[in-house]
Order: structure tokens, then C-alpha cells, then sequence
């Protein structure tokens, strides 16, 4: 699942992205951190992704 583009985010390279990125939802593995995990208005379990694209260059997601 993608969150709509409400997210900052950093490149080592880039510096911050020049627009609000989204992140990426993903289902829990076993082993999942708890703290990772997000749950969604329907009661369904998500892990968080701190990386996002922008004109091809990877960013972190810091806000």
C-alpha cells in the first residue's frame, strides 16, 4: 500500500526532496519489529518503509 505524498525525505546526494513523498506499506513478517508495524482504519497490519523515489534518485524518509 502507498500513503499519499505528505512525507519528507533526504538523499546523501540530493540533499532533502524538492517534493512530499509517500511511503511504502508492507505486510509483517514473523520477525517484524513491533514498533515498525502501523495498523490501518479496516484493522489491518502494515510494517512501515522509510525509502521513497523521486526522478530516480532513492531517499530516506526523516518526516
Amino acid at each position: 500500500m502507498i500513503t499519499v505524498r505528505v512525507f519528507r525525505a533526504e538523499s546523501v546526494v540530493a540533499d532533502e526532496c524538492p517534493v512530499p513523498v509517500p511511503m511504502g506499506l508492507y505486510r509483517p513478517k514473523d520477525d517484524t519489529d513491533p514498533r515498525l508495524i502501523v495498523i490501518d482504519s479496516a484493522g489491518e497490519k502494515w510494517v512501515m518503509g522509510f525509502t521513497a523515489q523521486h526522478r530516480l534518485e532513492r531517499y530516506r524518509i526523516t518526516g
